[in-house]
């Protein structure tokens, strides 16, 4: 078999006959050693049992870092994994809730009991929930989702009266889709909507 032109060999053939033998060895070693310490771990799936209570307390209104301290759920993680060092695995789970001021943890509940409280909770809770993502990321999809939602209430509103306060957002743009087909949930009906509605 032809050794391909320009190869792994060659360059180091070529480096050898510039620098030395022992200058390409020694930068092999420098450039070829594994990282020491430990790997990157992902703990957030394994978190989710921990954190799934946040959903209910989001949707009830309350705040479960002050039900539950991100060292209260980091204790308990650890004391679930009896196979590691309990201080390790406490000290950097806290550390990664606690990550921007706690918007990580935020983020995640909040995200969570915005998908529950479509189909399973008043127009109102959902609102709720998006007016509280909006105000943690100003650069999510959060304020589209709302003036959506807003627009599907006052067509409701407009063709039906007062939405009953157990309807949930998805009844709601259900009922109006039919009046108003930029309602349609999505992106793209948010797109459409940015183009051809003034706010």
């Amino acid at each position: 078999m032809t050794k391909p032109k320009n190869s792994a060999e060659d360059y180091i053939l070529e480096a050898i006959k510039l620098f030395g033998k022992e200058a390409v060895k020694d930068a092999t070693k420098k450039y070829t050693k594994p990282k020491l310490g430990r790997r990157p771990t992902s703990d957030w799936r394994p978190l989710e049992p921990f954190l799934t209570p946040d959903i209910a307390d989001w949707i009830a209104g309350k705040d479960p870092i002050q039900e539950r301290s991100n060292h209260q759920i980091a204790v308990k993680f650890a004391e679930a994994h009896p196979e590691v060092i309990k201080d390790s695995v406490r000290d950097r789970i806290r550390l990664k809730l606690g990550r921007n001021h706690s918007q990580h943890r935020k983020m995640w509940g909040l995200t969570r009991s915005m998908i529950a409280a479509r189909e399973n909770q008043s127009y109102v809770v959902y609102v709720r929930i998006l007016l509280q993502l909006s105000e943690i990321n100003r650069d999510g999809p959060w304020d589209g989702f709302l003036l959506l939602a807003i627009r599907a209430i006052n067509r409701y509103t407009d063709a039906y009266g007062q939405p009953p306060i157990a309807h949930s957002i998805c009844i709601l743009e259900d009922e109006v889709t039919a009046l108003d087909p930029i309602l349609k949930t999505g992106l793209l009906a948010y797109a459409h909507y940015r183009n051809t509605v003034e706010v």
